[in-house]
């Protein structure tokens, strides 16, 4: 009994230190919003610990243009994890001034959302069928 439960304590503390790990990784969410007209850099939205993200980067604002978005989180309304920086001065690209501009962050690590799921109004799908894994794939307009 005493074995079983020091195992149990064990085993808890190992999945602790996992999922502290990922998170330390990857500590705030955010969600891309898309291709920022006036430097042609996608923007993320930010929803929580807007004070800690604030005081990182030293400008109050929830929306900012992502230096170095991996390619393939480029995707509007995309949910993802990251872990980012103050831009440098050297590193801040020309943009036009036509459209809102933005405070730039520079991406460190970034991810997707494990579970994510966007809604498709019925007027939009065409066509559903199921994949050799079952699971449903929606064709769009």
């Amino acid at each position: 009994m005493k074995t079983c439960l020091v195992l149990s304590c064990f085993l808890f503390g190992f999945i602790l230190t996992t999922c502290q790990k990922e998170k330390l990784d990857y500590p705030y969410e955010a969600k891309v919003i898309g291709r920022n007209i006036d430097c042609h850099i996608y923007a993320i939205k930010f929803y929580k610990d807007l004070e800690v993200v604030e005081s990182i980067l030293g400008y109050s604002n929830s929306i900012y243009i992502a230096y170095n978005l991996p390619e393939e989180l480029q995707v509007n309304e995309l949910e993802i994890l990251l872990d980012f920086r103050k831009t440098r001065n050297n590193e801040l690209g020309v943009c036009t001034c036509l459209g809102p501009s933005y405070n730039w962050l520079t991406v460190i690590n970034a991810k997707r959302c494990k579970f994510q799921f966007n809604y498709i109004p019925p007027f939009q799908l065409k066509n559903i069928s199921l994949d050799k894994d079952k699971k449903i794939i929606v064709v769009c307009c």
